[in-house]
């Protein structure tokens, strides 16, 4: 399942058994490729042609054009509903100046160093947890003041890593 924010409208959308799930009702959708950014959508009695102008995917933000008209929509994955269902942040950002660890972990690798300039979305941290290799990234833009945990330090949920 993928969650899809348009402006202010959020759905659910699965592919189960080849049918489509619209917020859990089934709905006809015939999704045709035409070129690798381009798709005819049949929708019901409507057609939409889909070209996909740019694909973030770190932000896993889609900007595209339906019909001539742009659209930018942001996509959670089942990975993202999990970690939320269960409590853990999105992002590690927890305020405007620091960023907090999502989930207990350890720390495998700093990718920022102090006094360093980053933007919005670039890699800071690598936090092991579960067993996975998780990238924390920047939620906002600004200078690395200082970093507040170090490479093979164990953390808890909530820590301060490092601050703006």
């Amino acid at each position: 399942m993928k969650k899809v924010t348009i402006g202010k409208s959020t759905i659910e959308l699965e592919k189960v058994d080849g049918a489509f799930l619209l917020n859990g009702v089934s709905v006809m959708l015939d999704i045709h490729q035409k070129t690798p950014v381009n798709y005819h959508v049949l929708h019901g009695s409507g057609s939409y042609m889909v070209e996909v102008v740019h694909i973030d995917r770190d932000r896993k933000v889609v900007n595209m054009l339906i019909n001539g008209v742009a659209v930018t929509t942001a996509v959670e994955d089942e990975l993202d509903l999990v970690l939320e269902k269960i409590g853990f942040e999105k992002g590690a950002g927890s305020g405007d100046n620091e960023v907090r660890a999502p989930m207990p972990g350890a720390i495998l690798d700093m990718l920022v160093a102090e006094g360093q300039t980053v933007q919005k979305g670039d890699p800071l941290l690598i936090l092991e947890a579960m067993k996975m290799e998780n990238v924390i990234k920047s939620p906002i833009d600004g200078v690395v003041k200082s970093l507040c945990t170090a490479v093979g330090e164990s953390v808890e949920k909530g820590k301060i890593l490092l601050i703006f």
